[in-house]
């Protein structure tokens, strides 16, 4: 793996760990904000998709379900906690 994608890859999981945590902070809540939005959400599935991961967006009666999986990495993907953004 070269230096720039390993870069990306623990700015990616860093966003993605802090994006958990409760927007006590001024910096979380436009973390939160931003991942919030349609471009957030875009920017992180562009992102895993890079890293070569498998991403899908299913719609679901009133909410949509975000799964990422890694080609290597067992057969079932794992769900990701969902983001407002896919619940409009």
């Amino acid at each position: 793996m070269s230096v720039a994608v390993a870069r990306r890859r623990a700015l990616l999981s860093a966003a993605l760990d802090f994006v958990q945590l409760p927007p006590q902070t001024s910096a979380l809540r436009a973390l939160h904000a931003w991942l919030d939005t349609w471009t957030g959400l875009g920017a992180v599935v562009v992102g895993m998709v890079r890293l070569g991961y498998r991403v899908s967006l299913t719609r679901l009666d009133d909410h949509w379900r975000s799964r990422f999986g890694h080609p290597r990495a067992a057969p079932a993907p794992r769900s990701h906690p969902e983001w407002s953004v896919l619940r409009r």
